[in-house]
């Protein structure tokens, strides 16, 4: 179900995109390839403004992320909180996941590897952690940090991690995965405030 929802919203987008870009091409009357000796203007294909199919499509698939997520959020605020059951070990296998939750857990999947990811993975940790899936909101983490270890999102939630490490029992996976990140070479944003949160885990000094 949660799928035909994902697809409904997509060809929702996709037709918006193709209508965009068809009434473009109609505000003038513009010849439809360009001589070899042409110039394009760079600020033409950087512009937000511009009719790029790329900047559209983005466009698109961020608003449908965000309607997606969305979706699930006021869904999530209709449900009720004393139907949640608090797990506070790895067998939280058997608990309950409740509807909101597992459209964040589709919207997660299919906005994998698109700009708009952050979004879905940070919706899915929050209604984990509301959820109190401690465990599974583990899982999501350390897989985003493993494929996407210099995104913003994940030295933000570093402490948060260790919390649900903790209720986990798994600091040593979550605080060897957090070592490893600290370690990654490039842009690394949050970088100090990793390294301060490992300097007082005894674990990261044997690794």
């Amino acid at each position: 179900m949660h799928a035909s929802i994902l697809s409904f919203f997509a060809a929702t987008a996709l037709c918006a995109g193709l209508v965009g870009y068809s009434a473009g091409r109609l505000v003038e009357d513009a010849p439809n390839r360009l001589s070899s000796q042409a110039v394009v203007d760079s600020a033409l294909l950087t512009s937000s403004d511009s009719f790029s199919e790329v900047d559209q499509a983005r466009s698109n698939l961020e608003a449908l992320c965000l309607r997606y997520i969305s979706h699930a959020q006021r869904r999530m605020l209709n449900e009720p909180k004393d139907g949640l059951i608090p797990v506070l070990n790895s067998t939280e296998t058997t608990a309950i996941v409740p509807e909101s939750v597992a459209m964040l857990e589709d919207a997660a999947a299919g906005f994998r590897g698109t700009g708009t990811e952050p979004f879905a993975v940070r919706s899915l940790l929050q209604g984990l952690k509301r959820a109190h899936l401690h465990a599974r909101w583990l899982e999501v983490y350390q897989d985003y940090a493993n494929r996407q270890p210099l995104e913003p999102l994940v030295c933000e939630l570093a402490g948060e991690a260790l919390r649900m490490a903790e209720l986990t029992g798994r600091q040593s996976e979550l605080i060897g995965t957090l070592v490893h990140l600290s370690r990654t070479p490039g842009p690394l944003q949050g970088r100090s405030q990793l390294s301060e949160l490992l300097r007082h885990q005894p674990q990261a000094e044997t690794l």
